[in-house]
């Protein structure tokens, strides 16, 4: 008896959520608190989520509970442009570490991922970042994203890059062009499998910025000066096998604003073969 009154009580409550939530035209703080999430709960979550989001919330608070409870993915109406904004306080303050992201690989698009990434506001110089995921794509952000947000991995040194190995042999131009949006001047981009033991390193090197030359132009703020302005070599470590570099160097060696040319060096690791004793 005691449990049916609690699912009674729980289901009242939702059925009042569904009613408040929907006539309502304005609201200002909801903290929504699920202690035992559901998957049969899903489309009444996503459809109070479009509510409030609706009603254009200031401050939402939610929290789902549940120690085996399944993963919740906020609904695409949600996380379209324009309806979230982060707040600008939020920002990582370190001074030397790793941090790890890893892509939500159920959600194709991920938008929410590519979202993040462009309003971390990183207060580091000397900071690995690495950076799991299933595709490609997941790491290029939408144009109209990159238009509208400054670089925010420009304090990256070292950029690490988990994919599934059949993308790594098979690096296209743009997508090394989007990590170099992300972290516009980094030291080097790996990228990897941390399953099987394939990886592609690249390594930049840079000229010493002239005296009194704090920022290249290319964005108001950070002071920065990005790779385009001040790149002057960039070595190539790719194991033996892997793909025909030349569009790549031909990226690189004619990348920079002032056309200057930048030296592109390709060092092959072979691969060790294994012997019978």
């Amino acid at each position: 008896m005691k449990r049916e009154s609690i699912v009674k009580e729980r289901q009242e409550f939702y059925a009042f959520l569904d009613r408040t939530l929907g006539s309502i035209s304005k609201l200002e703080v909801l903290n929504l608190y699920i202690p035992q999430y559901e998957l049969e709960l899903k489309s009444r979550l996503d459809h109070w989520l479009d509510c409030v989001v609706g009603c254009r919330v200031k401050t939402l608070s939610l929290e789902i509970g549940g120690r085996d409870a399944p993963r919740y993915s906020l609904p695409q109406s949600v996380l379209d442009d324009g309806l979230i904004t982060f707040r600008g306080r939020c920002s990582f303050k370190l001074t030397k570490a790793t941090v790890y992201l890893k892509a939500d690989v159920k959600n194709d698009k991920c938008v929410f991922f590519t979202l993040l990434l462009c309003r971390l506001d990183w207060k580091t110089n000397d900071l690995y970042l690495m950076v799991s995921c299933l595709s490609i794509k997941d790491l290029i952000v939408p144009e109209k994203v990159r238009m509208k947000s400054r670089p925010p991995l420009h304090g990256i040194k070292h950029l690490i890059i988990s994919l599934r190995a059949s993308f790594i042999k098979h690096t296209p131009v743009t997508f090394v062009e989007a990590l170099l949006w992300l972290a516009p001047r980094p030291e080097s981009i790996s990228i990897c499998n941390d399953i099987i033991p394939i990886y592609k390193e690249l390594k930049f090197m840079y000229e010493k910025p002239l005296k009194d030359v704090k920022k290249c132009g290319c964005w108001k703020t950070p002071a920065i000066i990005c790779w385009r302005h001040a790149l002057e070599k960039v070595l190539l470590e790719n194991q033996e096998g892997d793909e025909d570099d030349t569009r790549l160097a031909n990226f690189f060696t004619k990348g920079r604003i002032d056309e200057k040319m930048v030296s592109f060096v390709k060092n092959v690791k072979h691969k060790t073969k294994k012997t019978m004793k």
